[in-house]
């Protein structure tokens, strides 16, 4: 009888063992290991998972800190840094550009008769001239520094800062193109985007030569980042496309035609560098209305597909290009045609010298360590693939013994940390999710027509 209940026993172990354990340590352990563990063998890979004086009756509360630790692992997986870098050389140059239209903000607050500030926010208030000149070339040198790399982090939070102060002054400024310049300039102050071609990294070169003279274990600087970095980079140029899809969807637009009928029957001025006098013909603002809709609503997908690439670059080249010639929007489209560079493999900047001084390697072999060789990409997205930390995929032995060493040899990395890092990406993909969306339930409906809720929208 004992015998014939043995084999229910150890099925019913396993079935408690794939729940309550990760699969990494249930798979690394045969039956006979389950026995040792069973019997208090120290060397079996399940002894020392349960931390002292706790018991497995307590498993199901350590699930939730799991999936944020998989998640953590996930977001904080090593990619190189040139995209990210050269998208922060562009940027800066539009950032330099902007604060060109700046220049005479000041001497206009101080001629006009009343500043309209936005709800909320009257206790910020214009400075004087002299100072609103020193804010303007604070902020001018810091897209300097950054589009350098120099002081990167010091500089992108001066970047910031200024901007968000010149830009919440007045509502009378306001543009939705200034909010994104806010979003993305406070995200990227929380970010490493200056790991790569900047004068920080030669800088971080010429120390490590100095202080490795005799030391061949010294590592060389690091040019990676956290994945969480580019990936959130990639989400916030997404929502203006995918919004302004949705933006689009109402009668005016796509069954009227309007406001694009005004717009070109009356001034010229917009299609004037359009060839061929395109801009007059009567299908022409159809052409615009259908044409961006269907644009804005394909983009995003297309951009994260890569099989779509040889589309997906031309369409949003020619779309900001058209954008730039028939409006005026400022930075906007350029930042746009910048913000190309982080739908690119992390590390395609930096295999492009291989082209000139050796053209023989391969490539597409990846650069930047052999942490950033380990991370998989999705088949077909441009997105890093979860597979890989899931633990059923660690089927064999060795895999896993392997995984739980660097596991160990890795730097501890506090729960409240993890999940702080995992909180804070949840919670920026929440709010721009959602906060461009509170018109329809806040306000009346034509919104476009009353403009209550129209910010950030």
């Amino acid at each position: 009888r004992r015998r014939r209940a043995a084999p229910r026993r150890r099925r019913q172990s396993r079935r408690l063992c794939s729940q309550i354990l990760p699969q990494r340590y249930y798979r690394a352990t045969s039956s006979g290991n389950m026995r040792r563990a069973r019997a208090g063998d120290s060397n079996d890979a399940t002894a020392n998972f349960w931390p002292d004086g706790e018991s497995k009756r307590g498993a199901k509360h350590h699930n939730m800190p799991l999936r944020v630790q998989h998640m953590y692992q996930y977001l904080s997986q090593p990619v190189h840094a040139s995209s990210l870098s050269v998208f922060r050389i562009l940027f800066s140059i539009c950032m330099y550009k902007q604060a060109q239209y700046f220049r005479d903000m000041f001497d206009e607050f101080e001629q006009s008769i009343l500043v309209l500030p936005y709800p909320g926010l009257g206790w910020i208030t214009p400075v004087g001239p002299s100072t609103g000149e020193f804010l303007l070339a604070l902020n001018r040198y810091a897209a300097i520094f950054v589009g350098l790399g120099f002081c990167t982090e010091i500089a992108t939070v001066v970047l910031a800062t200024t901007f968000t102060y010149l830009f919440v002054l007045c509502e009378s400024n306001h543009n939705n193109h200034y909010i994104l310049i806010c979003h993305v300039t406070a995200l990227a102050s929380l970010t490493c985007w200056g790991r790569w071609a900047s004068v920080d990294y030669v800088l971080r070169i010429f120390r490590h030569r100095r202080s490795s003279r005799g030391q061949l274990l010294n590592p060389p600087p690091d040019v990676t980042i956290p994945y969480w970095n580019l990936l959130l980079f990639q989400f916030i140029f997404s929502v203006p496309y995918f919004y302004g899809a949705i933006a689009k969807m109402n009668e005016d637009w796509l069954f009227n035609a309007q406001p694009l009928k005004i717009w070109f029957g009356t001034d010229r001025s917009h299609t004037r560098n359009l060839p061929s006098n395109v801009g007059e013909a009567w299908w022409f603002p159809w052409f615009l209305a259908w044409g961006g809709f269907l644009f804005d609503l394909g983009i995003v997908p297309m951009l994260f597909l890569r099989h779509l690439r040889i589309l997906s670059f031309p369409a949003a080249i020619s779309f900001n290009c058209m954008n730039k010639l028939m409006f005026n929007i400022g930075i906007f489209p350029y930042a746009m045609l910048g913000s190309l560079s982080l739908f690119v493999e992390p590390d395609f900047f930096a295999r492009l010298p291989r082209l000139l001084y050796a053209p023989e390697v391969e490539f597409g072999r990846p650069v930047g360590g052999a942490e950033c060789a380990r991370l998989r990409w999705h088949p077909w997205l441009l997105l890093a693939d979860f597979a890989p930390l899931r633990a059923t995929q660690l089927q064999a032995h060795d895999e896993v013994e392997d995984a739980e060493r660097e596991r160990k040899a890795a730097p501890a990395v506090s729960p409240l940390k993890q999940m702080a890092l995992v909180g804070y990406v949840f919670c920026f993909f929440t709010f721009h999710a959602l906060w461009p969306l509170r018109h329809f339930v806040l306000y009346p409906r034509g919104v476009s027509w009353h403009e209550e809720g129209h910010l950030h929208a």
